[in-house]
């Protein structure tokens, strides 16, 4: 037991939180990763983690997400980075998460990346 001049020091409180998230510790879900129509706004959750599978309880780190349109197939497939009609990126209190919702204008295959 530690004391200051024979008197144990008063109680110390504290927070603990996680780490910074990481992308590769992360998870998502929501019907915009799986499908979206052209014009259509569709979203999807985000849910960090720290690079020691903490689920983070507040907002932090910086994220970035990459849209891209695939089209065509075989040698004539293409795939272009776009930027949605309409993006919005924001924490979710109440479920922990981000929520990611989105619109595109053009039909194709959509890959989201970070």
């Amino acid at each position: 037991t530690t004391t200051i001049g024979g008197v144990p020091p008063p109680p110390v409180a504290m927070t603990v939180s996680g780490g910074l998230p990481r992308g590769s510790a992360s998870s998502a879900d929501g019907p915009g990763l799986r499908s979206a129509s052209a014009g259509v706004v569709t979203s999807f959750d985000l849910f960090p983690f720290d690079q020691f599978g903490n689920k983070r309880d507040q907002p932090g780190g910086a994220w970035s997400l990459v849209f891209f349109l695939e089209t065509g197939s075989g040698i004539a497939k293409t795939v272009t980075q776009i930027t949605p009609l309409l993006f919005n990126f924001a924490w979710d209190t109440t479920r922990k998460a981000y929520v990611a919702s989105y619109s595109v204008e053009t039909a194709g295959t959509l890959v989201v990346g970070g």
